[in-house]
């Protein structure tokens, strides 16, 4: 008689996995976004890989997995994508982004920013730096860098009293379109572009515009 087992398991040691939580830091700040201060109620997308590899098909070991916040920068896993770390000694990585997006093709995440109106869904975040992790790490801090820059405008009148009710700026010939690569960290901006039109920002004591 003979018996068989998953290659998979037997590789990784995923006979035998306990969940792991995430913490969370932006590069610079505490909790800040573009869209405010802190985290709201958001979702992103983490990668588990093998240690030392390249995200690919290969070695992704849980793909694409939707965890949320609400507020706190604690992230947990939503119903159906908790990720499961192996209790043997072998060593996983972990890469995420914000904003998920349940569509990513090739580990490749589609930037546009030509819509301004909700910077929450456009403000990118990526992180690469939770490595060589193993079953004593049940909680993982993942530190996001932002692979775009906010463009801030303060403006003032110049004489005292006027009223800059209505103004509007606007930058032309902006590129907008954009491949970001999960695996990497690298943007390739697409040909192509257009006008962007400035957020008003009150949160400020001067009037205040900004682009992400």
């Amino acid at each position: 008689m003979s018996a068989s087992c998953d290659k998979q398991e037997a590789e990784t040691g995923y006979g035998t996995r306990k969940p792991v939580a995430f913490t969370t830091k932006i590069e610079g700040h505490s909790l800040a976004r573009a869209a405010g201060t802190q985290w709201g109620n958001d979702d992103i997308g983490i990668y588990m890989i093998k240690s030392g590899e390249t995200l690919s098909s290969t070695s992704e070991l849980a793909g694409n997995k939707k965890y949320h916040t609400n507020s706190t920068g604690n992230f947990t896993a939503t119903t159906g994508n908790e990720i499961l770390i192996p209790t043997d000694d072998s060593k996983v990585d972990f890469i995420a982004y914000y904003p998920y997006t349940g569509t990513v093709d090739n580990h490749t995440y589609k930037v546009d920013v030509s819509n301004q109106s909700s910077q929450e869904a456009i403000d990118l975040l990526w992180s690469d730096n939770a490595k060589n992790k193993g079953k004593d790490d049940s909680s993982i801090s993942l530190t996001f860098t932002r692979p775009l820059v906010k463009l801030v405008f303060h403006v003032k009148p110049e004489t005292a009293g006027t009223s800059l009710d209505g103004l509007a700026a606007t930058i032309s010939g902006t590129k907008t379109l954009a491949d970001f690569s999960l695996a990497t960290g690298q943007l390739t901006v697409e040909s192509g572009s257009a006008a962007l039109i400035a957020v008003p920002y009150t949160h400020l004591p001067l009037p205040t515009m900004r682009i992400v």
